[in-house]
């Protein structure tokens, strides 16, 4: 969901979002549905959502003000104080976010929300996700970027995948490739092992050979 009235930096976020999807179009088969107004309950239970824009720009962002990590002080100018990271409010009027959580309307969904107090603090949020590159260095579900580009990261979430089928997938495939490596290892000492017996079985037959010869 995008602001109605984009301005040149609503533009920037939109084309660093597009770019950070074009690296995965191969893979991904979905569609890709733009609002904006708000969705119907009924979509927003269903898909998984990215909202761009600042609270005052994108009403589904004011909605989820309660839900977000980083959250936005009563008048939406600026974002205030956590458990995680102390705010002063002139800087809290400059922080932009990206902050991927659960949806809070079908938790089998993601919710990515890519915000700021203003436009060009959700574009400075919004560079970081760009690329693959960009991503691997995010450890954790929420970014905030300061005026001066300065990133921090943090983890809120535990569980980082979104769907339980897709976590007990997770676990079954480490699982398996946890057995296959014992499986592996099993192998290698039998033969280990097996190897020992024969060469100790061969030394005690030539000793043998050798005692009678002598005798």
């Amino acid at each position: 969901m995008r602001p109605r009235q984009l301005t040149a930096a609503d533009y920037q976020t939109l084309s660093r979002v597009f770019a950070l999807l074009g690296h995965y179009v191969d893979s991904n088969r979905g569609q890709l549905q733009f609002y904006h107004q708000r969705p119907h309950e009924d979509v927003l239970k269903t898909a998984n959502v990215i909202a761009l824009g600042t609270p005052r720009q994108n009403p589904l962002i004011h909605d989820l003000n309660d839900h977000l990590y980083f959250q936005f002080n009563t008048a939406e100018t600026r974002v205030v104080a956590n458990e995680k990271l102390s705010v002063e409010p002139r800087y809290g009027a400059t922080l932009g976010t990206a902050q991927l959580l659960r949806s809070p309307y079908n938790d089998r969904r993601g919710l990515l929300v890519v915000t700021g107090a203003t436009p060009d603090a959700t574009a400075r949020a919004a560079t970081h996700l760009s690329t693959p590159a960009d991503l691997s260095v995010i450890g954790g579900d929420a970014l905030v970027v300061d005026a001066d580009n300065v990133q921090r990261h943090f983890r809120f979430q535990r569980q980082a995948l979104i769907d339980p089928a897709a976590t007990a997938h997770h676990r079954l495939t480490q699982n398996r490739q946890l057995g296959l490596y014992l499986g592996i290892a099993a192998g290698v000492m039998a033969v280990i092992s097996l190897a020992l017996v024969l060469l100790w079985r061969k030394h005690r037959g030539l000793r043998h050979r050798g005692g009678t010869r002598y005798d």
